[in-house]
């Protein structure tokens, strides 16, 4: 991955972005999000408009921007969208696209699971095919949340990156692939977790691999493939 440098449009390549939401108030406690519809702080509605401003600076105007079912997340798509001042700016907002769902982990915070087995827990959540354990003795903190039949079945239970992983690239290969393919430049917004899938679909990970991916936050990645959809090079802009 590169950072700084020249992020100039590649007409003859193909070309997508990715970028998080900012600051939510469960972010602030350090708790667990997962499907949760935790709105954006204050903070995190001027990292949206920050956004905006480093996609005007480096010339990155998307074509499209696709978001989760999230409210957080359709609130920075909303707000790049009025700061780019494009009203014609398509946005899709779909549930596949949702943030990873930490099964019982959700409302706690991440000290306090960690107090009962660090080790084995930071293992557990990192590797690609593992769930997180079900740990009902948590004290969470309860917050609407996103419902569908696909979350019914594993509210519980939740997601292991792979879970993720057959949800969104199907809906990227139909949805957003297309696009990229018609040298248009999307935005997804999104969780750290999303783009880590994402990495691994585009740069062809091995599971071992992936265990090892660390991402920033508070960056705009911006990802480039060859004329036969093979990874490039992913360039970071510090927001």
């Amino acid at each position: 991955m590169n950072k700084g440098g020249l992020f100039i449009r590649k007409p003859f390549l193909y070309q997508f972005m990715f970028v998080n939401y900012g600051e939510t108030i469960w972010s602030i406690e350090n708790r667990y999000v997962g499907w949760s519809n935790i709105p954006l702080t204050k903070n995190g509605v001027n990292f949206a408009y920050d956004i905006s401003c480093k996609l005007k600076q480096y010339n990155l105007y998307p074509n499209n921007i696709f978001t989760s079912g999230l409210q957080r997340s359709i609130d920075t798509s909303l707000i790049i969208k009025q700061k780019l001042k494009n009203i014609d700016l398509p946005i899709h907002s779909d549930w596949t696209l949702n943030d990873r769902h930490y099964g019982t982990f959700v409302g706690a915070k991440k000290e306090d699971i960690e107090t009962f087995d660090n080790e084995r827990i930071i293992k557990e959540l990192k590797i690609y095919e593992n769930t997180p354990p079900i740990m009902i003795e948590l004290n969470v903190v309860e917050y609407p949340i996103y419902e569908n039949n696909y979350f019914r079945q594993i509210e519980l239970v939740g997601e292991s990156y792979k879970n993720v992983y057959d949800r969104i690239i199907p809906y990227y290969s139909a949805n957003i692939l297309p696009i990229i393919m018609q040298n248009k430049l999307p935005l997804i917004i999104g969780s750290n977790d999303l783009l880590k899938v994402f990495i691994k679909h585009v740069r062809c990970l091995s599971d071992e691999d992936f265990n090892k991916l660390d991402l920033v936050d508070n960056q705009i990645y911006l990802i480039t493939l060859d004329n036969d959809l093979k990874y490039i090079r992913t360039d970071q802009i510090d927001i």
